[in-house]
């Protein structure tokens, strides 16, 4: 979508797989507010090609101190498993991930 399809008219019916229309709604106009003005827009393209960016880059968020008594510890080693096989399935040559910490 163009920036200014981000928000769908109102006579738009909400997908019957959206399980809260407040939310999907929210979420259109969000999307709207934010979008990139044309001049940004052509500097992250730029930026983007000037450090090879390829798209789609799957990610992972590793969680460690800030968890340690909500959730059990989980090795990353056991995700990788999954980053292997997404790439496996679209034949990538550039495998980067994005790892958030």
């Amino acid at each position: 979508l163009r920036n200014w399809q981000a928000v769908p008219p109102p006579s738009l019916p909400v997908p019957s797989t959206v399980g809260s229309p407040f939310v999907w709604w929210v979420g259109h106009i969000v999307q709207y507010l934010y979008r990139l003005q044309p001049r940004m827009e052509e500097h992250v393209r730029a930026a983007k090609e000037n450090i090879g960016f390829v798209e789609p880059i799957p990610g992972m968020q590793v969680r460690r101190t800030d968890k340690i008594w909500e959730a059990k510890y989980q090795p990353v080693d056991k995700y990788m498993p999954l980053i292997q096989r997404y790439y496996e399935n679209r034949n990538a040559t550039v495998k980067p991930v994005y790892l958030a910490t």
